[in-house]
């Protein structure tokens, strides 16, 4: 794998959520920490908003409401950190992993009735029998994978390490080293993005909330521990070209524990943990059409396929067109849902770019912040890049009727 990272970000006069802003930072301290030791190479990334370090609608009732659970509820078998990437309800995740989307790993469990069979279309008997790994007194624990097809969450439990109160963990490296002999030599296939859960999330507008109501009634801080001290680092992997990470394996290598601050990673604790995770999952997308172009543009989406956790489109662009004002159009992107609840900032992570050098296309792949229900899908959500820098109002979005 390349040793360094492309990102292509806003513009300086787009203006940005709070919470974008905030995690942007964030991101760039710890690459620009270990530029040499980075070894996945981001092409066409995207900044991650609500976890720091580089690197989640519900049903319609409970995306109006912003999608904030108790704390009783976060504290499912999924873990705090899986829970809250992707905001899942416990029976959201139940739902998931009756789909064969989800997978709890043993050892990673909170309760005694978490499920211990995945029914995803790739046996998970093997990554079933992936051990925690103890170096220097640290135990990381495989947790909880999410994987539709392109896209994979991945959380792992470190136990054994602790920070004094406000510090940001980090790992010193996130090493991948593969998918496949199929895949060697192709460097920019796949984008990364990993980070501990820091508890906060998106209420769906760009804004930073608590994901445990821990900040219900004061400034919203990051908090990285669970009640029982243990954290959880989450790492997203979604692919930028036409390739599945269903079948393949995941060799990942978790290197030196510390903190991160103002772009200096101080190393706190010297180890190493070495996974190799068969990835197991369900290609779940549902096909959707697109009823409308987008706005006055000339752009019009071509193909739309969108899962619970994820979406995937590919735009028809006029000739001539500004390829920036195509970048801008295409990210963030939301959803609007039957009930009229509208969340244009479901994107976290993923990217775009043209297909060809023709330009006539453009490749959109996005995980989701949360997970959606697709029966309540109304419309697609793109940003009105002449309307970047203004107040939010009815013209700083383009609704793209799907059915």
């Amino acid at each position: 794998m390349m040793r360094n990272r492309e990102f292509y970000v806003f513009r300086e006069e787009v203006e940005l959520p709070d919470v974008v802003s905030k995690k942007m930072a964030a991101a760039f301290r710890q690459i620009q920490g270990t530029p040499e030791k980075q070894t996945a190479r981001v092409y066409g990334w995207r900044p991650r908003r609500f976890r720091r370090g580089a690197a989640a609608a519900a049903c319609a009732a409970l995306l109006a409401a912003g999608v904030i659970t108790t704390a009783a509820a976060v504290y499912s078998h999924w873990g705090r950190g899986m829970s809250g990437a992707l905001q899942a309800q416990p029976q959201q995740q139940k739902a998931l992993e009756e789909q064969g989307i989800a997978l709890v790993f043993p050892g990673g469990e909170d309760i005694d009735d978490a499920p211990s069979v995945f029914s995803g279309e790739q046996s998970a008997s093997d990554a079933l029998n992936v051990a925690p790994v103890t170096s220097n007194g640290i135990t990381v624990c495989p947790r909880t994978m999410v994987a539709a097809s392109d896209c994979i969450w991945i959380s792992f439990a470190v136990d054994g390490f602790s920070l004094e109160e406000g510090a940001e963990p980090g790992f010193e490296t996130v090493d991948f080293h593969g998918f496949g002999d199929d895949l060697s030599g192709r460097i920019s296939w796949f984008n990364a993005c990993f980070s501990f859960f820091d508890g906060i999330v998106s209420d769906g507008s760009g804004h930073p909330v608590s994901y445990d109501r821990a900040d219900a009634d004061g400034p919203v801080v990051p908090r990285y521990t669970d009640e029982n001290g243990t954290m959880e680092f989450i790492v997203q992997i979604s692919a930028d070209m036409d390739d599945s990470f269903l079948g393949r394996e995941l060799h990942i290598t978790l290197s030196n524990l510390g903190t991160l601050e103002r772009a200096a990673f101080q190393k706190l604790a010297e180890g190493t943990w070495d996974f190799v995770i068969p990835l197991s999952g369900n290609d779940v997308y549902r096909t959707f059409t697109a009823a409308a172009a987008v706005g006055d543009t000339g752009i019009t989406v071509k193909q739309l396929e969108i899962s619970p956790v994820s979406l995937r489109a590919v735009l028809s662009v006029p000739a001539g067109t500004d390829s920036e004002f195509v970048s801008n159009l295409a990210y963030p992107c939301g959803l609007r849902f039957k009930d009229g609840s509208v969340l244009p900032f479901l994107a976290d992570g993923g990217g775009g770019s043209f297909t060809d050098d023709t330009r006539a296309e453009y490749r959109m792949m996005y995980p989701f912040d949360r997970v959606v229900d697709l029966d309540q899908v109304e419309a697609l959500v793109l940003p009105n890049p002449a309307e970047a820098g203004k107040p939010r109002g009815e013209n700083s979005y383009y609704m793209v009727p799907v059915k």
